[in-house]
């Protein structure tokens, strides 16, 4: 499953959750996924750049 449908569920859970163990369990795995989705989106934008001067754009 992809990261953005895994925070999209995990998102959905904590909704749903009535447990506030839970809640905060989720809260951090969802800091997790963000973080790991923020940090790739920024290195393939440094990637790309890269490659856009290297080909002279």
């Amino acid at each position: 499953m992809g990261v953005k449908r895994t925070i999209t569920n995990r998102i959905n859970t904590n909704v749903a959750s009535t447990s506030k163990t839970e809640r905060k369990e989720l809260a951090a795995e969802l800091q997790e996924l963000v973080w790991h989705l923020y940090s790739n989106h920024k290195s393939n934008h440094e990637k790309l750049s890269a490659i856009r001067m290297a080909l002279g754009e």
